[in-house]
């Protein structure tokens, strides 16, 4: 998929109020990867969602969903892209950067991921607003924002989490942490986006 094609996706499902939907889909789906691990979109609950909120407060250096995926994937994906930005490559860093600012500007006014906390807050008794101004309103835009970079300034790699995370989101899901051995050393398996759904 270019980076134009999954740009315009991601344009289309903000303006449409179509993204963050947590019903479209509620099944593990398994994507394969040439000579990679393969990794699954997994389902989880909003209750889930909020107590691994809580272990992220309580000690951020515990393996939780969240810091598993910033620190390794996103980590080593931001890293290469800042590498490349520090060789100072003028009007198309600046252009892709204008496109990630674009996309923050419209996800601020996204409706359905405010109705996304509500739903979450009514199942568990969690306050709406709270879950919106601390973890919600950040996800998506730093998901994105490293979704369009990386694709616009590395076209022919392939970066299996960003493909697992775009799934989830384009059908209406909020993928928020990652889940592997890193969590629990028997765990043996494919690697999963772990993703809200109702």
């Amino acid at each position: 998929m270019n980076t134009m094609n999954r740009e315009g996706k991601i344009l289309q499902l903000i303006e449409n109020d179509s993204l963050f939907s947590m019903s479209s889909i509620n099944i593990e789906r398994e994507f394969k990867f040439a000579e990679r691990t393969s990794w699954l979109a997994s389902p989880t609950t909003p209750k889930f969602f909020l107590e691994c909120l809580e272990l992220l407060r309580e000690d951020d250096t515990k393996p939780n969903p969240w810091n598993i995926l910033h620190s390794r994937y996103f980590g080593d994906i931001e890293s290469l892209v800042s590498s490349l930005g520090g060789l100072a490559c003028g009007p198309k860093l600046q252009e892709i950067d204008e496109r990630a600012e674009r996309l923050g500007e419209l996800l601020s006014n996204c409706k359905s991921l405010n109705l996304a906390s509500q739903k979450i807050a009514e199942k568990t008794g969690a306050d709406a607003n709270e879950l919106y101004d601390e973890i919600l309103a950040d996800l998506p835009y730093v998901h994105f924002n490293v979704m369009v970079k990386a694709e616009a300034l590395f076209p022919d790699l392939v970066f299996p989490v960003l493909d697992v995370m775009f799934y989830c989101y384009e059908n209406g899901g909020i993928p928020f942490g990652v889940y592997g051995q890193q969590m629990d050393p028997n765990y043996v398996g494919p690697l999963k986006v772990l993703y809200l759904s109702n």
